[in-house]
């Protein structure tokens, strides 16, 4: 699969989406913003499917994350629809999870975990408090998403700057470890912005700063594959 030709479109409805959602008509943001994850997904599949990474499970589990992402777009496209969207991103989150397991095992930098604990936890107690009903569900979903920046960067540290990865890394680290690193903290900025604009404060350049995170990060856990 030739990758560069397979992001332009992707950048395209990326770019449609953005502008319906200020512009409109909405019609085109309902359109287009699910769009651009299915081309996304579209990519992760075809990376997976090449004679370089034969079938792998680190990355039909990334590709597992995606097409949970994309019910999770079509429900945060409507207000009552939160909670289902929550859920949507935590099982893909889990996901991404599991597929950094697969390649990084059971390793633990101690310093990187202090770090990403401390940031969720500060990021918590600073959201937490503003949820109202659904406070346990977001709580998790902080910590889940704060998991997962942690395996990111546990495959960078280990497959790039350490320059000793565990045998699941392998032929990984140059190719893919740069890329998930950036898919995960990209999410995670998405989601924080997405959660202070729901529940602390609303500003209208959120959705740009949202979706002009939330796509490059899902692309970059593609091209990690």
């Amino acid at each position: 699969m030739n990758l560069p030709m397979m992001l332009y479109p992707a950048l395209v409805s990326a770019m449609i989406a953005v502008y319906a959602r200020y512009k409109g008509p909405k019609v085109l943001f309902y359109m287009f913003k699910p769009l651009t994850t299915f081309i996304i997904i579209v990519i992760a599949v075809g990376n997976n499917l090449s004679p370089n990474n034969s079938h792998s499970l680190y990355g039909w589990l990334v590709v597992a994350g995606l097409l949970f992402a994309l019910p999770g777009d079509i429900f945060l496209m409507f207000e009552e629809k939160f909670i289902p969207g929550l859920g949507s991103f935590l099982i893909a989150h889990l996901l991404f999870i599991a597929a950094f397991a697969s390649r990084i095992g059971l390793v633990f930098t101690w310093w990187l975990f202090l770090i990403v604990t401390a940031i969720a936890l500060s990021y918590g107690w600073f959201m937490v408090p503003l949820t109202g009903k659904i406070k346990i569900p977001v709580a998790l979903y902080i910590a889940i998403i704060g998991l997962m920046i942690w395996m990111g960067l546990e495959c960078y540290y280990h497959g790039v700057l350490k320059g000793s990865a565990p045998s699941g890394l392998i032929g990984f680290r140059a190719a893919g470890s740069l890329w998930a690193v950036c898919g995960v903290i990209l999410f995670g900025i998405s989601d924080s912005v997405l959660a202070f604009n729901r529940f602390r404060r609303k500003f209208k350049e959120a959705e740009l700063i949202i979706l002009g995170t939330y796509y490059p990060a899902i692309c970059c856990l593609a091209l990690s594959i």
